[in-house]
């Protein structure tokens, strides 16, 4: 599980916790690793990548963040990824949030890193702000 905390509602739970623990109640015998201090997409990606074995990848994800997380994977050479949409709703500003992400990592996977490393910087000052 990847994902720290990038937002201010989250409390003091990375994401990666909370899948942690909603895999193990789900399935309780599985093995799971945790890596919780990621804040984008492609810093999830970067962080994990070394610790994948093997060839096939499992994503889960909420399904309106498909696309951009497919993407990125793609782009960088990983293409054997199953995909688990997350039940979740989707509304027209999580479209517009995944179209922007979607343009992220096609600018990082161009070489264009900044965007990407603004929207880190952000979502890490949000996460600091009680």
């Amino acid at each position: 599980c990847s994902g720290g905390l990038f937002d201010s509602t989250q409390g003091s739970t990375e994401v990666a916790i909370a899948m942690k623990h909603w895999l193990r109640y789900v399935q309780p015998d599985l093995t799971v690793e945790v890596e919780k201090e990621s804040l984008t997409t492609i810093d999830n990606i970067l962080k994990i990548q070394p610790l994948i074995q093997g060839e096939k990848i499992v994503v889960v994800s909420s399904g309106y963040h498909s696309l951009r997380t497919k993407l990125a994977w793609k782009l960088i050479g990983r293409t054997k990824i199953d995909f688990v949409p997350a039940a979740g709703g989707v509304t027209m500003q999580k479209l517009i949030i995944e179209a922007i992400g979607c343009l992220v990592v096609l600018c990082w996977c161009l070489g264009f890193e900044w965007p990407e490393r603004y929207f880190r910087k952000k979502a890490r000052n949000c996460s600091r702000v009680k």
